[in-house]
């Protein structure tokens, strides 16, 4: 402004505003082209029309929870002064005036009193309001309440607002939002890789990016949204959101962190929500929200959902979909809100550019979630999420089995949010420990405890069921790559549930197949005799199989299934593994289950995430180093034995983790092949000193099983065992 150069106020912006009298304001409302006939033909009784056109070059909004509440309670303290004073103004004339005729002793003779129910009121005029809004550059930054420092930047250019709406009424609008770009970027804090801030922008396919939202509020306005045939019956409010290719980066916490600052510092500060607490503030939102329904329609022509193993992390696993369409409808009172999601021509890779599905495929995603302080019990408050897929096939190799286990572990199950720096946030919780400590409650202790949307930070630990159902499934598992595969293993009416609880630090999963079909693919393999390892028992007796009874058959399909029950313990990371087996024909090649448990044997990760405390940590902290003695038996010649002396702090033991594995069959064929194929230099609970064989060795075993194997291990080697067969 202080420049020589400065040309006027159309450099920043650019406002007209335009008062049109009755006649003009119908015909304004039947040429206007930025809102759907169908609304424009509601409002067009309006006697005054306010059109204000406003052109920025750029806008920069710092946007903070408490600092919008502290302007909206300031605005809402004005408004009342005003009313008061308005107030109070009428009823001084009213009583000069009283005055005034005591004084004049004047008499209204012909003044007749009317009671008030025959009254009819002056239907007030209506004044229907246009903005017209086009930005150049928008861009908002999304600060935390605690430290008014950025959490997430929205970015827009290219940007076109448009809103109306009657004065004094609130129950109806349409708005439209026309977006060039779009970007919301988390803060450049913690150790958030750069290439995962970006949450939601383009595609790298795309060279340029739209958004167009259409918001509609009210009876008319609903009835003229198009939400992609959904029902919107008891709908007060629909968008219709379309998206050019977009790409989506989940980092669990970061995301959900951005819903809750989203739901509570945008919506909740735009409301006046000053609720003092979480708990609070949803109550106040659920009383809010008892009119009706809000539905939300999202189209996309392409979209890219990125899943990182950790936000610091360079492995990730992408999804392509061809086409995104998702129905979301936020649910009236303190039910929920609920997604259906359907996916088109998806395709998965990981970032080592190996496809892990072979053809494109088609799903469809439901998401049923509930508010966190509703009283029912956490199985009822848990996200629920559904996936159905008719037919696909996966290829897995052995380095994208561990990184899902990583990804559960430092993705989806992980607290921290890495949206602050981790020094930093050390350094406010023992300064505020110690002022705690020495005066009691202070503002630090007070600012710890409130969340980035400012309100009180109750923590919730939701529980999360992953439901998928797929008609045909066929599971490629592989070795280094693709190309090489180990095993297959195909079935139909495949079920698998996963079960995330935090509250109970356990990750529970559940998997049943039918008509369970599993081979060995190895290259090597080819000309073995037995290739299947789980499959229907065949048999040559065709006499007695015509004679059986059609119940007989149907038990007999109905045995042929496949329960896999699999607990993971976070605190000691130990693992429980239980596997039922109907009436099949399993076929054990010790090779293959050699490589199969070299396939499923997850390395550490080299970062460990902040645990509770723990008491067996600290009592292992507080004892003093010892030498120790390691006693090592070769498995080869059991005779050679090797003794090593080590000086080992106890504080720093690695911990043991234990994995229970319970096999049960029902009547099935079990045929023992190849005994003693594995070559000696290959390691594991299958080695043999003896050389394999010329001729293999079989032997079949029929009947029912139980199993039961347990293992110790420090991380790098089994410690103890224990094997427990059981046969009928």
């Amino acid at each position: 402004v202080f420049e020589p150069g400065y040309a006027g106020s159309a450099d920043l912006a650019d406002i007209k505003i335009f008062k049109l009298p009755a006649g003009k304001a119908r015909a304004y409302h039947e040429q206007c082209q930025e809102f759907s006939r169908g609304y424009m033909q509601s409002v067009a009784h309006a006697e005054k029309t306010t059109v204000i056109n406003a052109k920025f070059t750029s806008l920069f909004v710092n946007w903070n929870p408490n600092a919008i509440k502290t302007l909206f309670a300031a605005k809402s303290n004005v408004l009342d002064f005003k009313e008061r004073a308005y107030s109070t103004y009428e009823r001084m004339a009213m009583l000069n005036q009283q005055g005034d005729r005591e004084r004049t002793g004047s008499v209204d003779v012909e003044r007749v009193e009317i009671p008030a129910a025959m009254e009819v009121p002056e239907a007030p005029e209506s004044h229907s309001v246009f903005i017209l809004a086009e930005m150049e550059s928008f861009e908002i930054s999304l600060n935390s309440a605690k430290d008014d420092l950025p959490l997430f930047a929205l970015t827009m250019s290219g940007t076109r607002v448009n809103h109306h709406g009657l004065e004094g009424d609130d129950a109806n609008s349409e708005m439209s939002l026309v977006v060039g770009d779009f970007r919301m970027v988390s803060a450049a804090y913690g150790k958030t890789l750069e290439s995962y801030r970006t949450i939601l922008g383009l595609a790298p396919s795309a060279s340029t990016s739209l958004l167009t939202v259409r918001y509609s509020k009210g009876a008319s306005a609903v009835g003229s949204c198009n939400v992609g045939g959904a029902d919107k019956l008891e709908c007060e409010a629909c968008a219709e959101i379309v998206l050019s290719p977009m790409r989506f980066v989940h980092v669990h916490s970061q995301v959900f962190t951005l819903i809750d600052y989203v739901t509570e510092g945008v919506f909740g500060a735009i409301a006046a929500t000053v609720a003092s607490s979480a708990a609070a503030a949803a109550m106040e939102v659920a009383k809010s929200s008892q009119s009706g329904e809000r539905l939300f329609y999202i189209v996309a022509s392409g979209f890219n959902f990125v899943v990182p193993q950790a936000a610091y992390s360079e492995n990730h696993f992408s999804f392509h979909a061809g086409h995104f369409e998702a129905h979301y409808r936020a649910l009236e009172g303190d039910i929920g809100s609920e997604a259906q999601v359907s996916l088109e021509d998806v395709s998965a890779n990981c970032n080592r550019n190996m496809q892990m599905v072979s053809a494109p495929v088609n799903m469809s995603v439901s998401v049923k979630l509930k508010p966190p302080f509703s009283k029912i019990t956490e199985d009822e408050r848990a996200t629920k999420v559904e996936m159905s897929i008719s037919r696909i096939r996966l290829l897995v190799a052995r380095c994208h089995y561990a990184q899902m286990m990583h990804t559960l572990d430092y993705n989806i199950s992980e607290q921290d949010t890495f949206l602050r720096e981790e020094k930093a946030r050390a350094g406010d919780d023992k300064k505020g420990a110690k002022e705690e400590k020495s005066t009691g409650t202070t503002v630090n202790s007070i600012i710890k405890n409130l969340s980035h949307a400012g309100v009180e930070n109750v923590e919730v630990i939701k529980r999360m069921y992953i439901n998928f159902n797929i008609q045909e499934l066929s599971v490629e598992l592989c070795g280094d790559t693709t190309d090489d595969p180990i095993m297959s293993v195909a079935a139909v009416k495949a079920h698998i549930l996963m079960k995330l609880l935090p509250d109970e630090k356990q990750t529970k999963a559940y998997v049943t197949l039918h008509d369970l079909v599993c081979d060995d693919r190895r290259a090597g393999s080819v000309d073995r005799t037995f290739r299947r390892m789980i499959g229907r028992a065949s048999t040559n007796r065709n006499a007695n199989r015509m004679k059986s009874s059609i119940r007989a058959m149907e038990q007999e399909s109905d045995s042929e299934v496949f329960i896999l029950n699999y607990t993971k313990n976070q605190e000691d990371d130990s693992r429980d593994v239980e596997v039922k087996l109907g009436s099949s024909q399993v076929v054990v090649l010790p090779d293959v289950i050699s490589d199969m448990l070299n396939f499923i044997k997850v390395a550490p990760y080299p970062y460990q995430r902040v645990m509770s405390s723990s008491r067996s940590s600290s009592a292992l902290s507080e004892k003093t180093d010892k030498t120790s003695m390691q006693v090592v038996v070769s498995d080869d010649d059991p005779e050679e034995v090797e003794a090593c002396f080590e000086s080992v702090a106890q504080g720093q033991l690695p911990t043991l983790k234990k994995t229970n594995y319970r096999i049960e069959s029902s009547n099935m064929r079990l045929v023992l092949v190849d005994l003693g194929s594995i070559d000696s230099s290959s390691v594991g609970p299958f080695v043999s000193s003896k050389r394999a064989a010329a001729l293999t060795e079989t032997i079949i075993l029929q009947g029912k099983m139980k199993a039961n194997f347990e293992m110790t291990s420090d991380g790098d080697a089994t410690v103890e065992k224990d094997y427990r067969i059981d046969a009928e």
